[in-house]
């Protein structure tokens, strides 16, 4: 993980509401599995009264479910940062590789919850950790 992406997510916590207490599995993956919406585009000067309000409303809904979208990945990117900086401070191996780019993080997840409901029970950052240990192949090794 780089310093840009640490940036972004502290950014991010600025800008996007508090969420009181724990964050569970469930909420976590219905934060994820949002469609990343498209930016609706501009109308040009003759546009219609009819398309102006649908446009206003298609940028709402970009707007709701775009919250969303990144509330998941900047979640998925902190816990990412955790591990990054756990690895640093204790001299294990960083379980996320350089360049992984949060959407891929956001599938891992997704993909992970979706096949093992056993864990379902459990508080987000347990499964983000867990689909991490999973899709990277993450073992104890100390570094050298």
């Amino acid at each position: 993980m780089n310093k840009y992406l640490a940036a972004a997510a502290i950014s991010a916590a600025l800008v996007l509401p508090a969420h009181a207490g724990v964050m569970s599995s469930k909420e976590l993956f219905d934060a994820c599995s949002v469609p990343v919406p498209k930016v609706p585009a501009d109308l040009g000067k003759n546009a219609t009264v009819k398309q102006l309000m649908d446009n206003m409303s298609a940028k709402i809904d970009y707007l709701r479910l775009s919250q969303d979208s990144r509330s998941c990945r900047f979640y998925i990117l902190g816990v990412a940062e955790g591990i990054a900086v756990f690895a640093d401070l204790y001299s294990v191996k960083d379980c996320v590789p350089d360049g992984v780019m949060m959407s891929d993080l956001a599938e891992i997840y997704v993909r992970y919850y979706k096949n093992h409901p056993e864990v379902r029970h459990l508080d987000a950052k347990e499964t983000v950790t867990a689909s991490f240990i999973e899709a990277f192949s993450c073992r104890k090794e100390t570094r050298l």
